[in-house]
């Protein structure tokens, strides 16, 4: 190992990290549906990055193009393969383009190609449409050192149990199964997956881009809201699954109890529900309350500015969205969907709600929006489990363990067991009275 890649390790590494010994540089291959905006691939551009300054070679294999997410690990040195064209129009599911068949064809052509030339010692598939075609492909080269990260629950299986199946088989053949939380992880385990060859490895987040001093007032300004204004925000694409509608229903519930000239930021990309929640919206009276904001690349400074953060979602693997908010030192009320309930400490950090429970929604927002003093303490006790216990160091630490364990046909949980565990999940409450 040279010089300078033994300086760049030391001085990456925390106090926390000063007893992990350094790995040899392992050549990665990740396989990805793309890099456009989503959690999932936010995650894998901030874990690549990383990885990639700490030595490792890695490569990025879009399926579907590589998006904005790809110039942040590019800078770092990853190489990034991607269809010169991404999808056209809204952006359609991942697996409804994979059961598509066809078009995939030249591109899982060019990764088998890819793995038979390289020949990585790692090939690891963020989601369900890289695990399926790069999977396969992986197996058909030889690659021995196999792993699949799945990054929401299974409900997706239902509308395509073919697929499903599929998947099911390839659990066996491969080195690791990863979830993102502990929802995740039971799942994965039953759907046979070898307790040895299962792991836990939450999201981590990067508490830089949170540590930057915002004017709240300009942010404000840019986006037409008053500096006094309460500002409740999701951040989430435009998807069914997330419950933007759920949102609503909940803050029509209690717009007149709300503090005037409220506001909710609607932060994500439009994948074809714009218009259905602006009808919505107009139907329940709360339309000149919204603001929808698009996909957006500043959002810490959009937390930052906003004064309640909202999860609504049906289905979560490890939110993003929320620990986002956490590390931007904002309350969450946030469905116990997935993992949501092992980010939020309910009564803590915030309010953990049943899923699709608009009432309970609605008493929790109203309980921060009428108490400032509980919403600033909830949101500090958030900022301080994310620096403690979630930061992107101790993500990448764990993927290391990860690698040496498979590459030594150790098992994966007794490797990754010796990392702090997520907290065990709050129950849900209603989050307070009206």
């Amino acid at each position: 190992m040279d010089e300078r890649m033994r300086h760049a390790r030391s001085t990456s590494r925390t106090s926390s990290e000063a007893s992990e010994r350094p790995m040899d540089r392992l050549d990665i291959l990740y396989v990805i549906s793309s890099l456009a905006v989503g959690g999932s691939e936010r995650q894998l551009s901030a874990l690549a990055s990383r990885l990639a300054e700490r030595g490792h070679r890695i490569t990025i294999f879009c399926l579907y193009g590589a998006g904005p997410y790809a110039d942040g690990p590019r800078s770092k040195g990853v190489t990034i393969i991607a269809p010169r064209r991404g999808p056209r129009g809204p952006v359609a599911g991942p697996l409804a383009r994979l059961a598509s068949g066809g078009a995939l064809l030249v591109t899982v052509t060019r990764l088998f190609l890819l793995m038979l030339v390289k020949r990585p010692r790692i090939v690891h598939f963020f989601g369900p449409p890289a695990y399926l075609t790069g999977g396969l492909s992986a197996i058909a080269a030889g690659l021995r050192h196999r792993i699949f990260s799945r990054r929401s629950l299974n409900d997706y299986q239902l509308k395509r149990p073919r697929l499903a199946r599929l998947e099911h088989r390839l659990h066996g053949r491969m080195s690791a199964v990863l979830g993102n939380s502990r929802a995740v992880t039971a799942q994965l385990l039953a759907e046979g997956v070898e307790p040895a060859r299962l792991g836990l490895i939450s999201n981590g987040i990067d508490l830089a881009p949170f540590a930057v001093a915002v004017d709240r007032a300009t942010v404000r300004d840019s986006v037409g809201t008053g500096r006094r204004d309460l500002v409740i925000m999701i951040l989430a694409n435009l998807i069914p699954y997330k419950g933007h509608a759920d949102l609503l229903t909940a803050l029509a519930g209690i717009k007149d109890r709300l503090p005037p000239g409220w506001r909710l930021w609607i932060v994500g990309r439009d994948d074809g529900l714009g218009a259905a929640l602006r009808q919505q919206a107009t139907t329940l009276g709360v339309l000149e309350n919204m603001r929808f904001l698009g996909a957006r690349s500043d959002v810490p400074a959009l937390l930052a500015s906003a004064d309640i953060a909202v999860s609504a979602s049906h289905e979560e693997g490890f939110s993003n969205a929320v620990t986002e908010a956490m590390a931007a030192a904002r309350p969450v009320v946030a469905t116990a969907a997935g993992g949501n309930a092992e980010a939020v400490t309910d009564g803590v950090t915030g309010f953990v709600v049943p899923v699709r429970d608009e009432q309970a929604m609605g008493r929790a927002l109203l309980t921060l929006a009428l108490d400032p003093e509980l919403a600033r303490n909830m949101g500090a006790a958030g900022r301080e489990r994310v620096a403690r216990e979630l930061g992107m160091e101790e993500c990448v630490l764990r993927h290391e363990r990860l690698y040496e364990a498979v590459l030594a046909g150790r098992p994966v949980a007794e490797a990754l067991s010796t990392a702090p565990a997520t907290p065990a999940a709050s129950e849900p409450r209603a989050g307070g009275a009206d």
